[in-house]
C-alpha cells in the first residue's frame, strides 16, 4: 500500500513538473514567434483600400476556399446591363507579393443565415507575415495613396452615384451602408471584390457625351449651371483669399419639373461623383460618419432630396417606427455649414414646398443660392415636343402643346405623354 501510495505521489509530482516545464516551453514558443511571425489588425475603414491593393497587385494565394458571386452592372465592352462573376474574399486568404506570403483573417464572426456581398467596409481583418518580409506600415500607406488616387483620378469617369443609408434603410436594420451605382472610373465600383472575366474600368453606366442635350429648361436654370461651371474652374480663385471652396444651392418647384433630372445631368457635365443622403433613415451619428467619410471623394456633390418633408418646426416628420433613431435638425444644420469645412463640395437640395421648410434652413450660410423650377412654359412645352415628335410626327405638336397648356402638366407629365404619343404612332396602337 506504502509503496502504491509512494508511486501515485511521483507521478502527480512528475506530471507537475512536465506542466510547468510544458508551459515554460510555450512561452519560449511563443516569444520566438513573436520575433518571427507579426500579427496586425486592420479596421474596418482600412480594409477596402487594402484589400484593392492586394487585388490589383498581388496573386492570390491557390490554397483554401474561393468563394464566388455575381453581381449586375453595365459593361462597357458588351453595351449593356449584364451579369458579371466575381470573387468575394473569404474568412481567411491568402495574397503572394514577390514570392512572399500575406495572410489575412476575418476578425467577424457572421451570423447564423447571414451571407457575405464583397461589403469590405463593414469587417476588420487580421493580417499576418513573416517580419522581415513586409514594412506593414509603408504598404498600408502605399494602398491608402492608391486609394486616394482613384477617389479623384481626373484620367478616367468619376461620376457615379453613392447611395448612403442609415442602419433603419437596411435590410437587417443593424449598420448604416453606401451602395455604389454607375461610374466606370470612379472608385464606387471598388468594393473588396475581383472580377474574373472583366476589368475594373470595364464595369460602370454609360455616361452621354451630352447630358443636357435631352433635357430641356428655362434659360435661369441653364443660367445656374453656368454658374456652376464657373464656380468649378475658381478654386484657385478660392484658395488664394482663403476661401472654402463650396457651393450650396435649393431647388425648389413642384414635383415632376426636372430638379432630380437637372442634378444627375449636372453630376455627368462635371464629372463628379453624387452622394445622395437618404436623411429619413440615418441618425445623428450616421449623418455625420456619413457626411465626413464623403469629403475624400471631392470634388463631389451632396444630395439632399424632399428636404422639405423631414422637419417642420424643428421636429423629425418620418414616423419613428422607420427611424428609431431619427435626425435632429441641428445635426443636419451643423452638418451643412458647421465648423468643419466641405471643401469641394457642390452641396444641392431638393425641396417640392419651400413653405414647408424650417426657416433655420433658410438663413444665410446655409446655401448661396435658391433656384426654382417651375412648370414648362407653352415656349419650353413646344421644344419637348418638338424633340420628340417633331422628326417623324410634326404634325401632332401643335394639339399636344395645347392639351398640355389645358392640364398645366409639369415637365415630367409632359415628356411622358409626348413618350407615349410617339410611341403609339411608332407601333400603331389605338
Amino acid at each position: 500500500m506504502m509503496e502504491e501510495f509512494k508511486w501515485g505521489w511521483g507521478l502527480l509530482a512528475g506530471a507537475g513538473t512536465l506542466g510547468i516545464f510544458w508551459r515554460q516551453i510555450a512561452s519560449i514558443f511563443k516569444y520566438v514567434r513573436s520575433i518571427v511571425i507579426v500579427e496586425r489588425s486592420l479596421e474596418p475603414g482600412a480594409v477596402l483600400p487594402f484589400m484593392l491593393y492586394l487585388w490589383r497587385h498581388a496573386r492570390r494565394g491557390a490554397l483554401g476556399i474561393k468563394r464566388y458571386t455575381v453581381k449586375d452592372a453595365y459593361i462597357r465592352p458588351v453595351g449593356r446591363w449584364a451579369y458579371y462573376a466575381m470573387e468575394i474574399p473569404g474568412d481567411q486568404i491568402v495574397f503572394w507579393i514577390n514570392k512572399r506570403p500575406l495572410y489575412l483573417s476575418s476578425n467577424d464572426k457572421k451570423k447564423e443565415g447571414s451571407s457575405s456581398n464583397g461589403d469590405e467596409s463593414a469587417r476588420s481583418l487580421t493580417v499576418t507575415y513573416i517580419r522581415l518580409f513586409f514594412d506593414f506600415e509603408k504598404l498600408l500607406n502605399t494602398s491608402v495613396r492608391e486609394y486616394n488616387d482613384l477617389l479623384k483620378d481626373n484620367k478616367s469617369n468619376r461620376y457615379s452615384i453613392i447611395r448612403r443609408f442609415g442602419a433603419s434603410g437596411n435590410k437587417d436594420d443593424s449598420k448604416s451602408e453606401v451602395s455604389f451605382q454607375g461610374g466606370s472610373g470612379s472608385a464606387g465600383k471598388y468594393d473588396g471584390t475581383r472580377p474574373l472575366e472583366y476589368t475594373y474600368e470595364e464595369i460602370g453606366a454609360p455616361i452621354e457625351d451630352y447630358p443636357f442635350d435631352n433635357l430641356i429648361y428655362d434659360e435661369s436654370i441653364y443660367d445656374f449651371r453656368n454658374l456652376i461651371h464657373q464656380w468649378k474652374e475658381s478654386k484657385a480663385w478660392y484658395r488664394k483669399r482663403g476661401l472654402i471652396w463650396r457651393f450650396g444651392a435649393l431647388l425648389k418647384g413642384p414635383p415632376g419639373t426636372g430638379k432630380t433630372s437637372f442634378v444627375r445631368a449636372l453630376g455627368q457635365q462635371l464629372d463628379f461623383p453624387i452622394q445622395l443622403f437618404d436623411l429619413a433613415t440615418m441618425s445623428n451619428d450616421e449623418l455625420v460618419s456619413h457626411w465626413n467619410q464623403g469629403r475624400s471623394w471631392s470634388p463631389t456633390i451632396y444630395l439632399l432630396e424632399d428636404i422639405d418633408r423631414l422637419f417642420f418646426q424643428g421636429k423629425f416628420r418620418p414616423s419613428k417606427s422607420i427611424n428609431k433613431n431619427p435626425l435632429t435638425l441641428d445635426c443636419v444644420l451643423n452638418a451643412i455649414s458647421g465648423v468643419e469645412p466641405l471643401d469641394g463640395v457642390i452641396l444641392l437640395a431638393t425641396a417640392n414646398h419651400v413653405d414647408n421648410l424650417d426657416p433655420a434652413l433658410l438663413r444665410a450660410g446655409r446655401f448661396d443660392v435658391q433656384i426654382e423650377f417651375k412648370y414648362p412654359s407653352s415656349k419650353i412645352r413646344k421644344q419637348i415636343a418638338e424633340s420628340i415628335l417633331g422628326e417623324e410626327y410634326p404634325d401632332m405638336v401643335p394639339k399636344i402643346v395645347a392639351l398640355g397648356d389645358q392640364e398645366d402638366d409639369s415637365q415630367a407629365n409632359f415628356v411622358h405623354r409626348c413618350s407615349e404619343a410617339a410611341i403609339r404612332q411608332k407601333l400603331k396602337l389605338l
